[in-house]
């Protein structure tokens, strides 16, 4: 796979702050992935995205830290949990899920 032609960056900065570093085309390419959890999601289907970087086996995050002093993160999964599923995995109190 081709390294991608976009700007999607994810670096931790220090052990609880990630930073996105992304153009237009990365938005979108995020954008994307989102909203297909997310209409997962809204169909009742608990469904995940893997965004990664070329060295990962992937084309959707850039390699480049940009000017960040950080960890490049390589791999991004999105999960879309319905109320129940956030439940039972202790998002949220199963009483107002």
């Amino acid at each position: 796979m081709d390294t991608p032609s976009h700007v999607l960056a994810l670096v931790r900065t220090s052990e609880s702050v990630v930073h996105l570093h992304a153009d237009i085309a990365g938005l979108d390419r995020l954008i994307q992935a989102l909203t297909f959890v997310r209409d997962k999601t809204v169909q009742g289907i608990c469904e995940h995205e893997h965004l990664m970087s070329h060295s990962w086996g992937g084309h959707d995050l850039s390699e480049h830290s940009g000017p960040e002093n950080g960890e490049l993160v390589h791999h991004l999964k999105i999960f879309g949990w319905t109320d129940d599923w956030a439940a039972k995995h202790g998002f949220t109190n199963p009483q107002t899920a």
